[in-house]
């Protein structure tokens, strides 16, 4: 092994603090407040697998109240009313399977749409159902700004249903970006098309939607689950979490407006775009600390968890971990070698490719001798998932393998490998060597 930060480890070493479990991490994360959980590409099924086990553990441990997704707060509107964090009840109007749901959000549809997703919701479902306590029924969040036509439609339905002259003005503010089926055309529009002589007016208009869809609220806590209100003529019952879900639809709009506008701006561009993004991913979590008791998980991929941006300056672990330290706990998953479901460019359809061996040197590489000494050992473990706490690592910089939801496999090592330190940005390594394509769950 030529691998060899200095005397005071081994492979051999490592080993022997690896474990084929995932209950070492789940008792670890149980002490946090927040626990990241990454995937080393949006397309590997065993990591989704993974991270719901976990996410099972803690919330079955009674230390969950909120999932959080990268994925949009439209789409996680939805899973609510599917898994009754909501509602009284789960709405019966959905097919058996969420797959329904989760055919409702926008590319890349197998990033959630996927059988180890909807087997992860349909587990909520009965466990909201199952809850006496009604705050403590697990709501999904989502943080992903990339959307906001539908979050518009959310807001508008909710709006509507609330107050008829605040939704007629919510349609006239949201009116341009709703007009965009496509958010990149959107903000090339605002910056330099048909709506840039209008692109400042818009954006005082969204946030003037924003301040709208907060003067809907008649309380300011999210507990009990629901409450009635009284306007001179008859109390109605609504929810607190219906209110604030249409919140942050709001924000994740206007994040959408100047998310795009700074990605295709030339001199701001795709560094300045990440680091918004990564900041207003933080922004969300904070606000869910806030406003719901309990832990939160939280799904990303491993270049949102710490170190340096993979396109970007910042992370959202990293922003976390600096203002709440021990209370964060970052997993990263890895892989070795198998198979992946990605597309070879933005709004292409899936493909599944053939994933390499991990390059030498990298941590997959690292991880996969870890799993051979382990498996061949004298004890002859075996198991699906191999896990270390990274206290046990070297405080070393190594490659790691980073796909999204794109994938060049022609030119892997120049695309998709980057620099990082495993002791600093993770807090637990959960391995499988041979991993599979995400299958996705079709839906009739």
């Amino acid at each position: 092994m030529a691998m060899r930060h200095n005397e005071s480890w081994t492979v051999e070493g490592l080993a022997a603090q690896a474990r084929f479990s995932l209950t070492p991490v789940v008792a670890a994360a149980r002490n946090a407040s927040i626990v990241l959980i990454g995937d080393a590409s949006h397309g590997t099924q065993e990591h989704y697998e993974g991270r719901a086990s976990i996410t099972r553990h803690l919330i079955e441990a009674g230390h969950v109240t909120a999932v959080v997704l990268e994925c949009s707060p439209s789409l996680a509107t939805s899973i609510n009313h599917y898994t009754g964090a909501t509602t009284a009840s789960p709405d019966e109007t959905l097919n058996e399977t969420p797959s329904a749901v989760l055919q409702g959000d926008d590319w890349p549809e197998w990033k959630w749409n996927n059988i180890s997703v909807v087997g992860f919701l349909k587990f909520l479902r009965s466990y909201n159902a199952e809850c006496h306590d009604d705050s403590r029924k697990v709501m999904v969040i989502g943080m992903e700004p990339k959307n906001p036509r539908a979050s518009c439609e959310v807001v508008l339905a909710y709006a509507r249903g609330q107050n008829a002259e605040k939704y007629t003005e919510l349609v006239e503010c949201y009116r341009p970006i709703m007009s965009y089926a496509d958010p990149v055309k959107y903000g090339k529009a605002c910056a330099w098309g048909e709506l840039s002589d209008r692109a400042e007016e818009i954006r005082v208009n969204l946030k003037r939607a924003t301040s709208l869809v907060f003067s809907l609220r008649s309380f300011d806590r999210l507990s009990p689950f629901s409450e009635k209100t009284w306007d001179g003529k008859e109390w109605t019952e609504r929810s607190s979490r219906e209110q604030w879900q249409a919140e942050l639809n709001a924000k994740a709009i206007v994040a959408a407006d100047e998310f795009y506008s700074t990605l295709v701006d030339h001199e701001l561009g795709k560094v300045a775009a990440w680091d918004f993004r990564e900041c207003f991913f933080a922004d969300v979590l904070r606000e869910v600390a806030q406003r719901l008791e309990g832990k939160q998980v939280c799904w990303t991929h491993n270049s949102h968890l710490g170190g340096d941006g993979l396109e970007g300056n910042v992370t959202l672990g990293g922003i976390l971990h600096e203002e709440r330290g021990e209370h964060v706990f970052r997993i990263g998953f890895e892989t070795h070698h198998g198979a992946v479901r990605a597309a070879m460019s933005v709004g292409k359809g899936s493909e599944v490719f053939a994933l390499p061996p991990a390059r030498s040197g990298s941590l997959g590489s690292l991880m996969h001798e870890i799993w051979h000494r382990k498996r061949c050992g004298e004890e002859g473990e075996e198991g699906q998932f191999c896990s270390l706490l990274c206290r046990d690592l070297p405080p070393m910089e190594m490659l790691q393998r980073s796909v999204g939801t794109i994938y060049n496999a022609e030119e892997e090592d120049e695309c998709h490998y980057v620099k990082c330190r495993p002791s600093e940005v993770y807090d637990a390594i959960v391995h499988c060597d041979r991993t599979s394509a995400v299958e996705v769950d079709s839906y009739t």
